[in-house]
């Protein structure tokens, strides 16, 4: 008789474990929000695009020059017919991926000068 016993409160307390389990796993999927597929694609595209254009190639004349390089001669001036060349690159690019796949976008290029910041001197 105490075999028995003993046999249907193991039975009892796998049961109360198994439903509990079952809460739990029921209250863990049941709060965890779907991620947005779509967006999260979106933002890998656009920052695949973005990190990967200032090392595209540019034919200027008889050289092959980096995005990067050609910002910088167009900002400086250090390169004639810089800034054209640049802006007829970004409009072919553009227009062959993100205009192409159905993005609407807005690019704008935006330099900052770093220097030296000096403290008011006091007298």
């Amino acid at each position: 008789m105490k075999t028995k016993g003993q046999m249907e409160a193991m039975g009892l307390i796998i049961i109360v474990l198994l439903v509990l389990v079952g809460i739990f796993l029921l209250i863990s999927f049941g709060n965890a929000k779907p991620k947005d597929t779509a967006t999260g694609y979106n933002e890998k595209l656009i920052n695949s695009f973005v990190s990967t254009l200032p090392s595209v190639e540019i034919a200027i004349g008889d050289r092959d020059l980096k995005m990067k390089d050609v910002i910088r001669a167009c900002k400086f001036g250090t390169l004639s017919n810089a800034c054209g060349e640049l802006d007829g690159a970004l409009e072919t690019i553009l227009d062959n991926s993100l205009k192409l796949w159905g993005y609407h976008y807005e690019f704008n290029i935006t330099a900052v000068d770093i220097g030296m910041v000096y403290p008011d001197e006091k007298d």
